[in-house]
């Protein structure tokens, strides 16, 4: 056991008093009380306890019931992360095995008595600690307050190496609107019924099945967006002030960076991606994009019109309407917001559609939105498959308008779908395969690092890669042997480990793929510098991986890969690379290393692509459009540009009774 845990566990114990809650059943003995008070929900106590399963204890402690004085001792361990991720995953509704946890969100006493709960535990799980069968259909029977919540954990904590293997049962109603997770699984955050069938969402560190999710089909998407609908056209989120929906958008900003450890873990065990650069980076550009928008949300203006003769005339931006939102596996939590911010600045509704892969943090915001206090219907989750769900949601006759990112083949499906159905406006981010340009003049050692960077951050798993990488004669042979070297030294590994470069990719379809590439690389007679290879016998790990001599006309040069793969190509002249770079169907981003401003001003107006950085890349604000050109889409997301998806414009013309001064 970590020393901070050690520290913490021994006070704690000391300190624990003599009298415990009645037990629950027979095989579930509880040896805690209500033991504090969790920061981020005002009231929200938690009550610890452990049981004895196959003749041993397991006495891991609860996160929850931290205190303060002892979290940033807490922050240190890795091992605090991933539990934290696992009570996560019982507050949204995964699975479980031996530390009972009964945990009460948003209010400061039970709302119903210890006894009861064990009861239904006991009754669901056929006196068993397996929630996996026989939880279809639990009901909390909660009524006080919007949302009233038990949640059920149990968690195993083996000896010696700390590992925790989580069964999660989750009971929630909400009075009016809301949501219901039954069934053992993730349910959706809408109005109506769950349909009862699940998905496996699986941890890339092992392949191991994470959770259960409840998958949308066609009749899921319609309830979604008709609560969607109801909200808009009923509804006081169009109708509050811009002051008003930025208010409860900064809330909501707070609660985002107030889970940001928990949140953090959970993208890490969803999706692959650097507990560290979660925590750092992700969370916070989330909450950063969620104040961007709140403070433009009372920022929305029409305009005073010239009109001839006898009118007078002025502009309204008013939202669209309900906005399908279908979002990509690689950046869970940015591209939430990135679709959502800007949305609901603008008034409107939204129904998301996560990817399959990474539906976690999806359903988790959405649970925060209602903890801020966004109303009912303006934020709804459907997890669930592009073929099903996603289609379902841009043909919907009665979604306005359609925020898309992912690959350019779904790209094509989403316009066409939305040209068939009625016509509704379409926002895409497209794939890309963007060119890193490396100078003669540039620091050779500060460009390999931007290299490695370019494409090696989170595993390749980014539209912006910088995968093909152009370097000047002059430098060339230099470059190569220490991007070589820097690959070799790019720790692969879990990335819940704080000296961990980059995880795995994150399922076993994308590691496939990425390793097919690679043999098609080979086999076009590219050269293998270092890598090419898993990087560990379990888990959907591949080494950092540079080709050399690798020629326009290869597919390692054109397709997208989404993983940690780099072509090294040669150039000359200003004039050659300028054209290399252009010569693929994609043109989202680019990267230019160099010292002369007449070589930046000169390449970075040539180079068609959306994003150009000089000096750096992957440097992202929420008030720089972001975009592509060609194949790469079309619309904003960021800046206020990305605000025009969301709104429309309407002429007013009024008739004045004499002629205007003017």
């Amino acid at each position: 056991m970590p020393k901070a845990w050690r520290t913490w566990w021994k006070a704690r114990n000391s300190a624990r008093p003599s009298a415990l809650p009645a037990a629950v059943d027979e095989e579930v003995k509880v040896h805690g009380q209500l033991a504090g008070k969790r920061e981020a929900h005002d009231g929200a106590y938690t009550a610890c306890a452990r049981t004895t399963r196959h003749g041993s204890h397991a006495t891991t402690p609860c996160c929850c019931c931290f205190p303060d004085a002892i979290s940033p001792l807490l922050s240190a361990a890795s091992a605090l992360s991933y539990f934290k991720l696992k009570l996560l995953l019982a507050a949204m509704g995964c699975a479980a095995s031996s530390l009972l946890l009964m945990w009460q969100w948003n209010n400061p006493v039970w709302l119903e008595p210890e006894e009861r709960v064990g009861w239904r535990v006991r009754q669901r799980c056929n006196g068993r600690g397996d929630l996996s069968n026989g939880v279809h259909g639990v009901r909390a029977g909660l009524t006080r307050e919007r949302v009233a919540q038990n949640v059920v954990v149990i968690v195993q904590g083996e000896t010696g190496e700390w590992e925790w293997e989580v069964v999660v049962a989750v009971v929630q109603r909400v009075e009016d609107h809301g949501s219901a997770m039954r069934g053992g699984a993730l349910g959706r955050l809408l109005d109506g019924r769950v349909q009862g069938k699940t998905f496996e969402t699986r941890d890339p560190r092992t392949g191991d099945v994470l959770a259960h999710i409840a998958e949308a089909n066609k009749a899921d998407v319609d309830l979604a967006v008709k609560a969607a609908r109801d909200a808009f056209e009923h509804g006081k989120w169009p109708r509050m002030s811009g002051y008003e929906r930025g208010r409860i958008m900064n809330k909501l900003a707070d609660l985002v960076e107030q889970h940001t450890e928990e949140l953090a873990a959970l993208d890490g065990a969803d999706a692959g991606k650097l507990l560290l650069l979660g925590k750092i980076i992700d969370i916070p550009a989330a909450a950063q994009m969620l104040r961007y928008y709140a403070g433009a949300a009372d920022k929305i203006h029409g305009e005073v019109l010239r009109v001839s003769g006898k009118y007078q005339g002025y502009t309204l931006k008013e939202p669209v309407g309900v906005v399908g939102v279908i979002i990509p596996w690689n950046f869970p939590t940015m591209m939430f917001f990135l679709k959502v911010s800007p949305a609901l600045a603008a008034g409107c509704t939204v129904v998301v559609k996560p990817a399959e892969q990474t539906p976690l943090s999806a359903l988790f915001y959405a649970h925060l939105a209602k903890l801020a206090g966004v109303p009912d219907g303006v934020i709804n989750v459907v997890p669930g498959f592009g073929p099903t769900a996603g289609a379902s949601l841009t043909s919907h006759m009665d979604v306005d308008s359609v925020a898309f990112t992912g690959s350019t083949d779904v790209g094509r499906l989403v316009m066409e779908s939305a040209a068939r159905s009625n016509l509704k406006t379409v926002s895409l981010e497209l794939g890309g395969k963007s060119p890193l340009i490396v100078f003669d003049d540039a620091d050779v050692d500060m460009a390999v690092n931007l290299a490695r960077l370019a494409v090696f951050f989170n595993k390749g798993e980014i539209c912006v890669a910088g995968s093909r990488v152009y370097v000047q004669e002059g430098i060339y042979d230099e470059f190569v042997k220490k991007a070589v070297e820097a690959a070799k030294n790019w720790k692969v590994g879990d990335p819940f480990d704080a000296t961990t470069n980059m995880g795995p990719q994150v399922d076993k379809e994308q590691f496939e793929k990425v390793l097919k590439y690679i043999e098609h690389g080979k086999s076009e007679g590219a050269t293998l510098l270092t890598g090419g290879k898993p990087a560990a016998d379990k888990g959907y790990y591949i080494q950092p991986t540079i080709f050399v001599d690798v020629t326009e006309d290869m597919k390692i040069a054109q397709e997208e890969i989404f993983g940690p793969v780099m072509s090294l190509m040669k150039f000359k002249t200003v004039e050659e690379v300028i054209e290399k770079a252009n010569c693929t169907k994609y043109g989202l981003a680019a990267g230019i290393v160099t010292k002369s401003l007449d070589v930046t001003n000169r390449v970075s107006r040539s180079v068609r692509a959306g994003t150009v950085w000089v000096n750096c890349y992957f440097a992202f604000d929420p008030d720089a459009p972001f975009g592509g050109y060609k194949m790469s889409g079309f619309g904003r997301d960021q800046g206020m540009a990305a605000m025009d998806k969301y709104l429309q414009v309407k002429s007013v013309i009024t008739a004045l009774p004499d002629s205007p001064w003017y």
